[in-house]
């Protein structure tokens, strides 16, 4: 009887201290890692949408691969598309990239209530990146 009531705390206390470092969700602003531009991430579908919200107005899309879309600006482009639950403060969709005109396979993950962990790789394969973003609100 003790042994049972004592694995039965541990799962008590196990599982207080998971829910203690699952964060809500990544909803809200969030400076990029470079400091250029804000990003407001919502709900959206299943999932999370992410558009830009601030940028400098001289940054336009000059990469896009397609061509009637270069030259748009980037404010209000959505960057971070169909984010959806992958686990544990874990997001994954695609994510796009005015810098490169590449989208990417995209993850999101929650690192604090303050940091947001940024990954891409390319579609098809390449060298993959990341970032911390910063929440401002």
């Amino acid at each position: 009887m003790k042994r049972l009531s004592f694995a039965i705390a541990c799962l008590l206390v196990f599982s207080w201290f998971s829910a203690a470092v699952a964060y809500a969700d990544p909803e809200g602003v969030w400076r990029t890692a470079d400091g250029k531009a804000t990003i407001r991430i919502s709900h959206c579908g299943g999932g999370f949408c992410g558009y830009v919200t601030s940028v400098p107005a001289s940054v336009k899309d000059d990469k896009n691969p397609d061509p009637k879309l270069r030259g748009r600006s980037v404010a209000n482009m959505e960057v971070l598309i169909e984010m959806r639950p992958a686990g544990a403060n874990l997001w994954q969709g695609r994510a796009y990239d005015s810098d490169t005109g590449q989208y990417y396979a995209a993850k999101i993950s929650l690192v604090s209530e303050q940091a947001l962990k940024v990954e891409g790789c390319p579609l098809g394969g390449g060298i993959c990146g990341s970032a911390t973003w910063s929440r401002v609100r």
